[in-house]
């Protein structure tokens, strides 16, 4: 299900910390995705889904689904600590997720549709929350939450950049609907 379609050129931004948006447009060059995050240095030779839960109650899916003769789409996931959640879903081709949970009672879900999409998120400490969307080619989401954070990001289009460094409670909404957008959040 895809969402609706928003003018190419609006950008929403809503946050409860000091955001950027920055003018300079992505590129959708594989370093440039190496640059975001050193994730991007597993090789792609096969599509491959890691699912590792260390701890009580944890939850974890990751659903894969690729065409006929495309390279595939990778996924890591990692729990360590008590009923967190994890649910990935990746359609498209060269996509790649890596989800980190350590603590408990954190949620994250990741929709990826297109190819070359990247998802790094590491969530530390307990009860963070992340919805991630990627609807297009060449979107990089990079992010960081330390505790009782909460973020949602949407991205419909291609060759956009998030990087979120939050800090423990605060909360980021961001939807970019449009191509070549960064958008850069870093709390004090």
């Amino acid at each position: 299900m895809r969402p609706p379609s928003l003018p190419a050129a609006e950008t929403l931004l809503t946050a409860c910390l000091t955001a950027h948006l920055l003018a300079a447009p992505a590129t959708s060059s594989a370093g440039d995705i190496a640059m975001l995050s050193d994730f991007a240095a597993i090789e792609l030779a096969r599509p491959a889904a890691t699912l590792t839960q260390e701890g009580h109650g944890n939850i974890g899916r990751i659903e894969q689904f690729t065409e006929r003769g495309s390279t595939g789409n990778y996924a890591q996931t990692l729990q360590a600590g008590d009923r967190n959640i994890v649910d990935v879903n990746q359609t498209g081709n060269l996509n790649l997720v890596r989800v980190s949970q350590n603590g408990g009672q954190n949620y994250a879900t990741v929709r990826q549709s297109g190819v070359n999409n990247l998802v790094d998120l590491a969530q530390d400490g307990d009860m963070n929350m992340f919805i991630g969307s990627q609807y297009g080619d060449n979107n990089a989401i990079v992010m960081s939450q330390p505790g009782s954070a909460m973020a949602s990001v949407t991205m419909v289009g291609n060759d956009n950049r998030v990087e979120l460094d939050l800090q423990s409670s605060q909360r980021i909404s961001i939807g970019i609907y449009g191509n070549n957008r960064t958008v850069t959040a870093t709390s004090y």
